[in-house]
């Protein structure tokens, strides 16, 4: 039977997926019938289950990861289109075409061949087996806990792969929901199942290839647990305990909101001193810190604050509490704990930008200049980089202020290349820093002098040369010759075109030095003659032979 077109398949698939299920319309296999349509199996990467059925349309499902996600995915194409092969021309057949009145020919059999036919079809299918005996053991009086105490443990397994995790899941939610339904009448019995259900079904989320279809059936029981915990109120100790536990291994899927209403006060006590103990076990695990800050939250800012500072290891810790104070319209206490991570050295830190650039920003709105000024000394001192260069620049406010301390920031980047060349490194800092910063002052020499001394970026030389060429074009020429010889060396199709192109650059500037060009041009080809892409781009200048 089909009751869709080719042109169905490709809508709900998309092209991409349509044309790669055409290379498994050979891999369908076992086509069974159903009342609203078919279900197949599909032989890919595993076996995938495939489900398709006629409401309102087309509609199917597959056990494969991409259709999990809901897409109507390549393996539905497959069987579509097996279907279709079926016909003669694949034209749609009527939804309303007559089927065999299953239904009517049930309806008319004795209750005895009835229940003959449904335990004969029980024995060959274990997932009807499952749902009759589920069924059983719930609606008898009085209830069969032993057998669904039996079931739950069943729960526990091994590794299981996408074909096993989907048959696992709808097992597990045939179980929880059965149990959800004894809930009405039994609540108490629920809970203890449903508790014990959760605990093995957080294992075996772990064991899953795709963990998510059995969370999925997690937050089902999750449900149906509190129901039941509303209907028959456990012990909030033991609730308190059991639910810390549940969230020390998935924060996200197992929420405390959930049981807020439930844990009462004696849970929220167990809950909050069990949590306290790990944090006192465990003081670097971090989902025990998270589960702390959340609970602190609830009792307002200074009660997170005392947990955060608890753990003071770097200027963020510092300055998360300033940022948290200033939006709560605390700034002079913002301004303390931001001075007191300095006061702890925190400031120096790799990552201590946010904490002194908050700092300074206090500093500037209550006219605190000159401490603004000192703090951007000290972090130049302790980073000598880019940043902290020009914003210990911005941070003087006049030019008068400037020239009081320019010599002694210098001093600092002048160490910091001191400090490179000692560990045979470049740290932050280093001779590229100090060069550009010498150069930014109008200090072209000492710039030139850092530069011929210290090994710096061809971008660092490129830009002293330029600087001291307008007086001494043949010291240009040597820095350029030295940039070029760099790029050679690199030994690279972008490396010889960029360093045929500085070359090609540079005839002005030897003719203003009174140096020869072609020679120097020559002198390259001879040097470097078997690199023949290197040539190559010589001559695509038009270089001199």
């Amino acid at each position: 039977m089909t009751w869709f077109t080719r042109r169905d398949l490709r809508d709900l698939a998309g092209d991409a997926s349509f044309d790669r299920g055409l290379e498994y319309v050979d891999a369908v296999g076992d086509v069974r019938q159903l009342p609203d349509g078919v279900v197949a199996s599909v032989d890919g990467s595993d076996r995938y289950r495939v489900r398709l059925r006629q409401r309102d349309g087309l509609d199917g499902d597959c056990s494969c990861p991409y259709g999990q996600e809901g897409n109507f995915c390549k393996h539905c194409v497959a069987v579509g289109l097996r279907l279709l092969k079926r016909g003669r021309d694949g034209a749609a057949i009527p939804a309303q075409r007559r089927e065999v009145d299953v239904r009517g020919y049930l309806e008319g059999l004795e209750r005895s061949a009835l229940v003959e036919l449904v335990w004969a079809h029980a024995q060959e299918d274990a997932a009807l087996y499952e749902r009759i005996t589920l069924a059983a053991a719930t609606s008898g009086d009085p209830v069969d806990l032993d057998h669904l105490r039996r079931a739950v443990e069943d729960l526990q397994t091994g590794w299981l792969d996408y074909i096993e995790v989907e048959e696992y899941a709808e097992s597990a939610h045939r179980l929880v929901e059965a149990i959800g339904t004894l809930g009405l009448d039994h609540p108490a019995e629920a809970r203890t199942l449903l508790e014990r259900s959760i605990d093995l079904l957080m294992l075996t989320r772990l064991q899953a290839e795709d963990g998510f279809r059995v969370e999925e059936v997690i937050a089902d029981a999750m449900e149906h647990y509190q129901t039941a915990c509303r209907a028959a109120p456990s012990d909030g100790t033991a609730l308190g305990k059991w639910l810390l536990r549940m969230r020390l291994e998935d924060s996200e899927l197992i929420r405390y909101e959930g049981f807020a209403d439930l844990l009462g006060t004696d849970g929220r006590a167990a809950y909050r001193a069990d949590l306290e103990e790990f944090a006192r076990l465990r003081p670097d695990d971090v989902t025990v810190r998270w589960l702390r800050e959340e609970l602190a939250q609830d009792q307002g800012l200074d009660a997170l604050i005392a947990v955060w500072s608890e753990r003071l290891t770097s200027a963020l810790d510092y300055s998360r509490i300033a940022k948290a104070l200033a939006a709560a319209g605390r700034p002079d206490e913002a301004i303390t704990w931001l001075e007191r991570g300095v006061a702890d050295g925190r400031h120096r830190d790799p990552a201590g930008d946010s904490l002194v650039n908050q700092l300074c920003e206090f500093y500037e709105s209550a006219g605190r200049l000159a401490d603004r000024l000192q703090l951007r000394e000290e972090r130049l001192a302790a980073v000598p980089d880019g940043d902290s260069w020009k914003r210990l620049k911005a941070a003087a406010v006049s030019d008068r202020v400037w020239r009081n301390i320019q010599p002694r920031a210098l001093r600092v980047l002048e160490k910091s290349v001191k400090r490179a060349s000692a560990w045979m490194s470049l740290p932050v800092g280093g001779p590229d820093l100090y060069v550009h910063a010498l150069l930014g002052e109008g200090m072209v020499d000492e710039a030139w002098l850092v530069a011929e001394k210290h090994e710096c970026h061809h971008e660092t030389l490129k830009a002293v040369a330029d600087a001291r060429g307008k007086f001494y074009p043949a010291d240009t020429v040597g820095a350029y010759k030295k940039i070029i010889t760099r790029l050679i060396n690199v030994m690279t199709s972008d490396s010889y075109r960029e360093a045929a192109e500085q070359i090609a650059g540079l005839k002005p500037l030897f003719q203003r030095a009174a140096m020869d060009f072609p020679a120097y041009v020559r002198e390259l080809r001879d040097i470097h003659k078997r690199k023949r892409n290197f040539i190559a781009e010589l001559d695509r200048q038009r270089l001199p032979a």
